[in-house]
């Protein structure tokens, strides 16, 4: 099983979906869609990546969550993350490979 492809593939979604609040490029002439919220644009694909995230994160235990994130998005080492989750670092590889596992499952399912 492909691990680094799955984290790989996840923070993608992530930078595809807009919601790090960073413009990569503007394309005036694209219809787009506006979150209810704030009123900002969303293009398709930024919404197909928000959905593909949303089960992506949907699929890795809820605890762990804040720890995939913390290692995936934010570069923080393993053992960093685990204890700024507040849960055994000792333990904190396992948890990686358990999050990145459900990723890659969620992924496949997805394609």
């Amino acid at each position: 099983v492909d691990h680094l492809a799955a984290c790989i593939w996840y923070r993608e979604r992530y930078d595809e979906s807009g919601l790090d609040g960073r413009i990569k490029t503007v394309d005036y002439g694209r219809e787009v869609f506006a979150a209810p919220q704030n009123r900002l644009p969303f293009t398709p694909r930024q919404s197909e990546a928000q959905a593909n995230l949303r089960a992506a994160r949907g699929s890795i235990t809820k605890r762990y969550r804040q720890f995939y994130d913390l290692v995936v998005l934010c570069d923080t080492g393993v053992r960093e993350a685990a204890e700024n989750s507040r849960f055994d670092p000792k333990r904190a590889t396992i948890r990686l490979t358990d999050c990145a596992q459900a990723v890659q499952d969620c992924r496949l399912k997805l394609a």
